[in-house]
């Protein structure tokens, strides 16, 4: 956490408690490429504050290195066709590159928040804080709400206090899944990007049936030829 603090600190040039009126240094997740924090905004906004580790991107390069002779080896035994496995590296290489580009998740981001409020008003994505922000730190409104996960969970178990409880909050799971089908199809045909990781745990459902998409480290888009098709 003081490391972070230090980047954020480095990011904003000027000490954190002029940046935040509350920072908690206990991070609520923390992955392999970057831990999340929440602090206040002095006009009492929560925010989440995404911070990439120290050195991360070395890291990675020398795993991605190591991957890529382990990869090859088959090829050059003659166990699988030489050049088979240069698709899965190049790929793997450019996703993961991207999710460490904070100011590219940024544009990312804001862009499909402006271009799904054009077109729907069950759709969005977090605010972000561009003037916070930088490639190692990423600020953006904290977005409370049922994870998708936990909705899906329920379905699998029937568990019928929870979808009640859901029910209550005016959370449909037939509605959220039409939603999601129009949402997705949305992305990959008509809009300039998709969200190219839509697990369960950067889902989240907010009453209403609203449909939140956080963390947009990666991304996609289909050629206007693919979309025509």
């Amino acid at each position: 956490s003081d490391v972070a603090i230090q980047k954020i600190e480095r990011s904003t040039g000027e000490r954190i408690t002029q940046t935040f009126a509350v920072f908690d240094p206990t991070p609520i997740g923390a992955g392999s490429l970057a831990c999340v924090y929440t602090a206040l905004l002095k006009n009492g906004e929560k925010v989440a504050v995404k911070v990439r580790r120290p050195d991360i991107e070395l890291t990675l390069a020398a795993d991605l290195r190591a991957l890529g002779w382990l990869l090859q080896l088959p090829e050059w035994l003659s166990i699988i066709r030489g050049g088979m496995t240069k698709n899965l590296r190049v790929e793997l290489h450019r996703m993961l590159m991207e999710e460490l580009d904070f100011n590219r998740e940024a544009r990312y981001t804001a862009l499909f928040a402006r271009e799904a409020r054009k077109k729907y008003q069950y759709v969005t994505a977090p605010k972000v804080y561009f003037e916070l922000s930088s490639q190692d730190v990423l600020v953006m409104e904290f977005i409370s709400g049922v994870a998708l996960a936990e909705l899906l969970g329920a379905c699998d178990r029937n568990d019928t206090v929870t979808l009640e409880r859901l029910a209550a909050r005016d959370i449909d799971p037939k509605i959220i899944a039409e939603r999601m089908v129009m949402s997705f199809n949305w992305g990959m045909l008509e809009n300039v990007l998709f969200h190219a990781d839509p697990h369960p745990a950067n889902i989240i459902i907010q009453p209403g049936n609203k449909i939140v998409y956080i963390d947009f480290g990666s991304c996609g888009h289909m050629s206007s030829r693919h979309k025509r098709l």
